[in-house]
């Protein structure tokens, strides 16, 4: 077999590598001098090796949890969510959307989550799926009984995992805690539908009007670029910069999911910066 030489591919140092080692799951000579486990080097292929384990730990907690393994589509949404990034679920129904964010919230334990959804309908099936699949989530809706007492423990963060309607975040959003490391919006759309709704969503995970406020600007101001062609390199840069320093005060991760991707809000583009 002739073994090939691919340039600048090796995952640990970004070197060329032999097709043999790429095949082996081996790092490139300079890397690794002896074939060993790869994920025993200290470098940058340690972080594929670390998500490739999660990966698997979650396939396998799917496997129990829901009766058949995750596909392929809900893997590589698995894999964004351990890179700390937030994304859109985009897809039809029937895909798995709302299974996906189930699974993972129960995979997450002991850290919290947080499940919207859009009707009273929803929160109770989401209830009952994740009761079957054995985990105890905290659900507040209208038919529930001992109301007060639930909106207590929810007030005071005694839970792992809360699902409610949409409705129920906007009417006592001062009182919940907002220290959730997953926000799972099941039917993003209805959310769309108001700007104040919009911006629930993003300080629940730790954003603040004024940085919201902020982000919007950052909006017009990349419009207003675009439309006059102009570049002003230090104005992008400084920016850059505020924008940054408000990212980094994100606590968790935001999935949304929709059918339709269909927004017609100038607010879902805080959803991108």
């Amino acid at each position: 077999m002739i073994d090939l030489i691919y340039r600048q591919m090796c995952p640990g140092c970004g070197g060329d590598i032999e097709s043999e080692r790429l095949y082996e799951g081996l790092l490139c000579k300079k890397c690794m001098p002896k074939p060993t486990d790869p994920c025993a080097v200290k470098s940058q292929f340690l972080r594929v090796c670390e998500l490739f384990e999660k990966e698997e730990a979650f396939a396998k907690h799917f496997q129990k949890a829901v009766g058949f393994a995750p596909r392929d589509l809900q893997r590589s949404w698995v894999k964004r969510l351990f890179l700390d990034r937030s994304f859109a679920l985009l897809a039809p129904t029937g895909i798995g959307k709302t299974t996906f964010g189930l699974a993972l919230s129960s995979f997450l334990i002991p850290k919290k989550s947080y499940l919207l959804f859009p009707t009273q309908l929803l929160v109770q099936e989401a209830q009952k799926r994740l009761e079957a699949m054995g985990f105890e989530p905290l659900v507040y809706h209208s038919k529930i009984s001992k109301k007060d007492r639930i909106k207590q423990r929810i007030f005071q963060g005694e839970f792992t995992i809360l699902i409610t309607t949409t409705n129920f975040l906007y009417k006592n959003f001062d009182a919940i805690p907002k220290e959730f490391e997953l926000v799972f919006v099941d039917d993003v759309d209805s959310v769309l539908k108001s700007a104040k709704n919009i911006d629930k969503v993003l300080m629940l995970l730790g954003f603040e009007s004024g940085d919201i406020e902020a982000a919007l600007e950052f909006i017009d101001y990349k419009r207003q670029m675009a439309q006059k062609g102009e570049f002003d390199e230090k104005k992008w840069q400084w920016w850059q910069e505020r924008m940054q320093k408000i990212r980094s005060k994100k606590r968790g991760n935001l999935i949304v999911s929709s059918a339709t991707a269909n927004p017609k809000s100038r607010r879902v583009h805080l959803f991108r910066e």
